[in-house]
């Protein structure tokens, strides 16, 4: 059965990878490169969308980052929710 939280999708306008916990989603989106030498690859970005409520209109903050930037942001949320819950 498949997950309704998740998609994979190689549409090209839509996120190669999402996934929704609670107000929070994850989106990976692809964009194949060339090196200087002519070899393809791929580059991924990952957006990070909040939605939340204003003025009784939704609204949305978003950021993207790439893969090598997750481990900061992880452990920085990590630490902001642990210093939040031992307050």
């Amino acid at each position: 059965m498949e997950n309704p939280n998740q998609n994979q999708s190689s549409d090209k306008n839509r996120p190669a990878f999402e996934i929704r916990a609670g107000k929070v989603r994850a989106s990976v989106w692809t964009k194949q490169k060339q090196t200087d030498d002519g070899r393809d690859y791929t580059e991924y970005s990952i957006s990070i969308e909040k939605s939340y409520k204003k003025d009784g209109e939704w609204e949305k903050q978003k950021m993207t980052l790439f893969p090598d930037e997750l481990p900061d942001m992880v452990l920085a949320i990590q630490k902001a929710f642990e210093f939040s819950r031992l307050q």
